[in-house]
C-alpha cells in the first residue's frame, strides 16, 4: 500500500503510516496530534495498518486473528457523527474472558474538534481495569462506565466517565444518537478479585454520562519500530487463511 511520511513543523516528529487512515483522513495535524500522546519509546515510530473495518470486515474476532501477539498497538474509532477517538495499548489485544488485563502505559483518547489536536486520558491508579475482550465486545477502562466498549461485530458502542483513565465520554454528541446496545456485555471480574454483578466495580455500571454510538470506522494501527520488517505479508496470509 501507499506509505505516507508526515513530519510536525518544527517539532522533529517523523510518523510513517503504511496506508491511508480512512477514520484520521488525510489530515497530519490529527496523526502528529496522536504522536504526541504516545510513550516517549513510542514516538518516531512506523504505524502499520493490522485491521480496518473497511478492508477486513466488522468483526471482532476477525480483528483478533490479525492481531495475534502485535503490541503495541492504536485502536482509531470513528463514530457516526464524525467524532474520533480511541485507545493505546501496550499489551496485544486477546480474548481474556471475564478478566482484565494489560499494562499501565495503556491510555484512552478523542481528537478535539476543528484539528484542535488530541486529548489523553491515562491511568490514574485507582484500578487496573485496562482490556478486557471475550465474546460480548472489546472494552478499555471500567469502573463506573467503559471508557471504550465495542460490540463484536462493531457495529454499536458506548463511552462513559471512566474511572480508570478519569476520562469523559470520549464519541461525539448530537441529538437523536443512538439508544445504547440492547444486550450489554457482561460484568467481568477484574484481575484476582470477583466484582458483584452490576456494581460499578465491575466495569460496566455505575451512574454517570454514558454515550451510545454506531462505528463508521475501526481500524488497528501496530507501532513499530521504522526498521522492523513489516507486518504487511503476515497479516495477508491471515486474512486470506480465513477468509477462502
Amino acid at each position: 500500500g501507499e506509505r505516507r511520511v508526515w513530519k510536525a513543523l518544527g517539532g522533529g516528529m517523523r510518523t510513517e503510516l503504511s496506508a491511508r487512515s480512512r477514520a484520521l483522513g488525510d489530515a497530519p495535524a490529527a496523526v502528529l496530534a496522536l504522536e504526541r500522546l504516545l510513550p516517549p519509546g513510542h514516538q518516531g515510530r512506523a504505524w502499520e495498518l493490522v485491521y480496518s473495518l473497511a478492508a477486513h470486515g466488522a468483526n471482532l474476532f476477525t480483528m483478533l486473528q490479525l492481531a495475534d501477539g502485535v503490541a503495541p498497538t492504536l485502536l482509531v474509532v470513528k463514530d457516526h457523527t464524525g467524532a474520533v477517538f480511541g485507545g493505546f495499548a501496550e499489551g496485544a489485544w486477546r480474548r481474556s474472558g471475564d478478566r482484565y488485563y494489560g499494562e499501565a502505559g495503556t491510555f484512552v483518547f478523542r481528537l478535539l474538534p476543528g484539528g484542535a489536536g488530541a486529548q489523553g486520558f491515562h491511568w490514574r491508579g485507582k484500578n487496573r481495569y485496562f482490556m478486557l475482550c471475550n465474546q460480548e465486545g472489546l472494552a478499555l477502562g471500567g469502573g463506573g462506565h467503559f471508557a471504550l466498549f465495542l460490540d463484536p461485530d462493531f457495529y454499536h458502542g458506548s463511552s462513559g466517565a471512566c474511572t480508570t483513565f478519569e476520562s469523559p465520554p470520549l464519541c461525539g454528541e448530537e441529538a437523536g444518537s443512538p439508544s445504547p446496545p440492547s444486550h450489554p456485555p457482561r460484568p467481568p471480574v477484574p484481575p484476582g478479585a470477583a466484582a458483584p454483578p452490576g456494581s460499578a466495580a465491575a466495569g460496566g455500571g455505575g451512574g454517570g454520562d454514558s454515550r451510545a454510538f454506531t462505528c463508521q470506522e475501526v481500524e488497528l494501527w501496530a507501532v513499530r519500530p521504522a526498521t522492523a520488517p513489516p507486518l504487511a505479508s503476515r497479516i495477508r496470509d491471515r486474512a486470506h487463511s480465513f477468509g477462502n
